[in-house]
């Protein structure tokens, strides 16, 4: 990853370690989310179809990198050495878990 890939979102730096000191667990669903939303950034940048995109990211594999950050704050995916999508948490669950709203 790249400084200037955090730039446009006015992101302390300490924001990934704070992500990767205090992971919090992640359901199945806000994992898929993730996936999804990267792919579609993916596909955005890459001129890709969304199902490319996501065979590009997914499995995780040492080539593409991918990898999923979360913390109490908020939740990221990463691949390619590129933050492809972050959200806030509370947003993340929201969208997943309406039934806990």
């Amino acid at each position: 990853m790249r400084e200037d890939d955090l730039a446009h979102f006015a992101v302390a730096d300490g924001l990934l370690a704070r992500m990767a000191a205090d992971p919090d667990r992640m359901s199945e669903a806000e994992k898929n989310y993730l996936l999804l939303q990267g792919a579609r950034t993916l596909a955005r940048a890459a001129d890709l179809n969304g199902e490319e995109a996501y065979r590009l990211i997914y499995p995780f594999t040492p080539e593409n990198q991918t990898t999923l950050q979360a913390g109490a704050g908020f939740a990221a995916i990463f691949a390619y050495g590129r933050l492809l999508y972050t959200v806030r948490r509370h947003q993340l669950r929201g969208i997943c878990h309406p039934e806990r709203n």
